[in-house]
């Protein structure tokens, strides 16, 4: 990012981990809560696991997995706040996002 003005400037702390994800660019970015949920979705409906369940399986699946939408953008929302519009979101800013995604799920 460049010519942005020095007081726009905000410092984040971030994991050694999430840093090392930004630093090699990890292919499969997406702009925006739908398209990431998007995403989100089709790799987990795309697995080898999910192929071998039976039919009513995968409707009982993808409905449980529809139903956690309210909670990854609850959890987006709080990690755009944190870094800001436009923070890239990592691999291992998903794994860190999962467990309270479902404890929110569990929680309603």
């Amino acid at each position: 990012v460049q010519n942005v003005p020095r007081e726009r400037v905000q410092h984040v702390e971030m994991s050694k981990t999430v840093a090392a994800a930004l630093e090699r660019e990890e292919e499969g970015c997406v702009d925006g809560v739908e398209m990431f949920f998007s995403t989100f979705v089709r790799a987990l409906m795309g697995g080898a696991m999910f192929a071998k369940l039976t039919q009513e399986q995968q409707r009982v699946a993808s409905e449980k997995v529809q139903q956690l939408r309210p909670h990854f953008e609850k959890e987006l929302q709080l990690l755009r706040e944190e870094r800001g519009c436009g923070a890239v979101v990592t691999a291992e800013d998903i794994q860190l996002m999962l467990p309270r995604v479902m404890a929110r799920s569990k929680a309603n």
